[in-house]
C-alpha cells in the first residue's frame, strides 16, 4: 500500500497535468466553461423546487423561506454531484484506459487518482457558486461553515473513491458492475434525503437511513449550510472510517489484480 502511494507521488506530475487536460477538454470550445458544472444540477434543483416546493417545503421544519427549499436542494446536490461523478468515472476508469495500459508502463493507481481530483475540482467550482447562491439571498456561511465544507468534501471524496474503486476492480472481471452501479444510483438519490428531510418519513421507518452513509453525509451539508448548526459529528466519523476501511481494501484489490486487470483488458 505504501509503494502505491509512493508510486502515485513520483507520477504526480502525470496525475495533475492529466487532471487539468481533463478539465480543459470537457469545457473546450464553450463558452460557459466551468459554469456547466453547476448549471446541470441547478436545472434539476429548479425542475424540483418547481414541482415539490409546495408539497414538501410547507412539511420540513426550517425550510418555509420564500428560498429555503432552493438552498436546500443546493446543499443536498453539492455531496451528491461529487459521491456520483467520482462512482460512476471509476467503475469505467480501467476499461476505459485499458488499451493505453497494454502499450505503456502505468500505474492503474494513478487512474482513480484522476477521476477523484477532477470530480473535487468540479465540486470545488459547485461549492462555490453554490456559496455565491446563499450570500444573494442573505445568507452569509461563517469562517466555521466553510472549514466544516472542506471536511466534508474530503470525506465525500475518499469516501466516493474508496467505493468507486473497489467498483471499478470488479467491473473489469465482471462487466454486469458496470450496468447495476447506474441503477443503485438511481435508488440511491431517493433513499437519500436530497429533495426531502428525513423528518418527513414516518417516524418507524426513519431508522432505516442510519444504514445509508450518504444519508449522514448529505444531513451534514444540510446542518453547516442551511441550518448552521454543527453537523452529527460521531456519524462523520463512521462514514470517513468507512471510507478510509474501503479505500484501504481497494487498495490491497487493485494490487492483487494488478497483473490480471492488464490481461482480461
Amino acid at each position: 500500500m505504501l509503494g502505491m502511494i509512493r508510486t502515485a507521488y513520483a507520477y504526480r506530475g502525470f496525475i495533475f497535468s492529466s487532471v487539468r487536460n481533463d478539465i480543459v477538454m470537457r469545457f473546450a470550445r464553450s463558452r460557459l466553461g466551468a459554469l456547466w458544472t453547476f448549471i446541470h444540477p441547478l436545472s434539476q434543483v429548479l425542475i424540483y423546487t418547481v414541482i415539490l416546493a409546495n408539497v414538501l417545503s410547507a412539511r420540513m421544519p426550517g425550510v418555509s423561506g420564500q428560498y429555503d427549499y432552493a438552498l436546500y436542494l443546493l446543499a443536498g446536490f453539492v455531496p451528491w454531484a461529487l459521491f456520483s461523478e467520482v462512482l460512476q468515472r471509476s467503475v469505467g476508469v480501467f476499461i476505459e484506459f485499458g488499451p493505453l495500459m497494454q502499450k505503456v508502463v502505468l500505474p492503474k493507481i494513478c487512474l482513480p487518482i484522476i477521476v477523484a481530483l477532477t470530480a473535487l475540482w468540479n465540486s470545488l467550482v459547485m461549492t462555490g457558486l453554490t456559496l455565491i447562491a446563499y450570500v444573494l439571498v442573505g445568507r452569509h456561511p461563517s469562517l466555521l461553515d466553510l472549514l466544516w465544507l472542506v471536511a466534508l468534501l474530503g470525506i465525500t471524496a475518499v469516501f466516493a473513491t474508496g467505493l468507486g474503486l473497489i467498483f471499478g476492480i470488479l467491473n473489469v472481471f465482471f462487466r454486469d458492475v458496470g450496468q447495476v452501479v447506474p441503477i443503485v444510483l438511481q435508488f440511491l438519490f431517493w433513499l437519500t434525503p436530497i429533495v426531502y428531510a428525513v423528518s418527513i418519513i414516518p417516524e418507524e421507518y426513519r431508522h432505516w437511513f442510519e444504514y445509508n452513509p450518504l444519508a449522514t453525509l448529505v444531513e451534514a451539508y444540510h446542518a453547516v449550510l442551511l441550518f448552521d448548526t454543527p453537523p452529527d459529528i460521531g456519524g462523520l466519523a463512521i462514514v470517513a472510517m468507512i471510507g478510509v476501511v474501503s479505500l484501504a481494501l481497494s487498495l490491497v484489490l487493485l494490487r492483487r489484480a494488478n497483473q490480471d486487470m492488464v490481461d482480461v483488458l
